[in-house]
């Protein structure tokens, strides 16, 4: 059995907002600008095959009266590279009841057929949607989601990425050849939850084995949120001129998991020992871009099981 060690660190938050000015809404029926802020947008999607470009294929709005919600009919922000979507407002019209504006961006095909078809008339409801994470999710198009307060000219929506974002990072001349996902959620949340949950009953996948050429290389996965039993990443490298295969469950450390949720980073630096054991660091951020080469450099610090 493989013994890992961990080091945890725990950073805080930062969130890019919008800087936009709304538009004097019209007499009559309400208008508002509608802004959107995502936490830093700009080189925080690196993978293997360099910078990725974040899009947002659309943006479907429900406005909240009371308990009960309401589909704003059309979608927007459609076909828009995510920085030009944070640049400027969107004017939609809103009955004067509807205090408070969800958003889900980039839902998979299976989620937009079903809100179209289907009739959520609560809060409740809306809140328990789930999308499919059976394929692993596209970086250039995450599902989002967040909401905002209507005021009476505008709301600010804060999008968050439904999904955890996972960096391997090689330590001490280890040499990663390939990764696999495995045991991962194949179905998520589509809004955080008041309390961090998952969809009951579990149900797992795992994804393709990923090779890398070039150590250079950037390892990073995307996974729904998780909990126990945890997802794995099975992680095979070079050290000391002979192969050497890890199982990394989810942020275990003796007998504590910690959660994979979603919009947050994990950076894991793996530091073998010998051929059965491994070291491995980890720092959780917020979604933000970060140098992985200087950042998890393993110092003295590490305590022994």
């Amino acid at each position: 059995m493989k013994k890992l060690v961990f080091s945890l660190f725990v950073c805080g938050f930062i969130l890019a907002g919008c800087k936009n000015e709304p538009v004097v809404a019209p007499d009559g029926d309400r208008q508002i600008v509608v802004f959107f802020s995502a936490p830093s947008v700009s080189a925080s999607l690196l993978k293997a095959t360099g910078d990725v470009d974040e899009t947002i294929s659309k943006v479907i709005l429900f406005g909240v009266d009371g308990t009960a919600v309401v589909a704003i009919d059309d979608p927007i922000l459609e076909d828009t590279d995510l920085e030009d979507a944070l640049d400027a407002g969107t004017v939609i019209t809103l009955s004067k009841r509807i205090k408070t504006l969800y958003a889900i961006a980039n839902p998979s095909d299976d989620l937009e057929t079903y809100l179209e078809t289907a009739s959520i008339l609560t809060l409740t409801d809306l809140l328990a949607l789930t999308d499919d994470f059976s394929d692993e999710p596209d970086p250039s198009n995450l599902l989002m989601s967040g909401k905002g307060t209507v005021t009476d000219k505008s709301a600010k929506i804060d999008l968050l990425r439904a999904v955890a974002k996972v960096v391997i990072v090689g330590l001490n001349e280890f040499d990663i050849t390939s990764v696999q996902v495995m045991n991962t959620p194949d179905n998520g949340y589509v809004f955080e939850q008041e309390t961090f949950s998952i969809p009951d009953p579990l149900s797992t996948t795992d994804y393709d084995e990923v090779e890398f050429t070039d150590p250079d290389d950037e390892k990073i996965f995307y996974v729904a949120e998780s909990e126990l039993p945890g997802t794995e990443f099975v992680v095979t490298g070079s050290f000391n001129g002979k192969e050497a295969t890890y199982t990394i469950k989810t942020l275990n450390k003796g007998a504590t998991f910690y959660n994979l949720v979603r919009n947050r980073c994990y950076t894991v630096g793996l530091s073998p020992l010998t051929e059965d054991e491994v070291l491995v660091t980890i720092e959780i951020t917020d979604w933000i871009p970060v140098e992985v080469d200087e950042q998890y450099i393993p110092d003295d610090n590490f305590v022994e099981p």
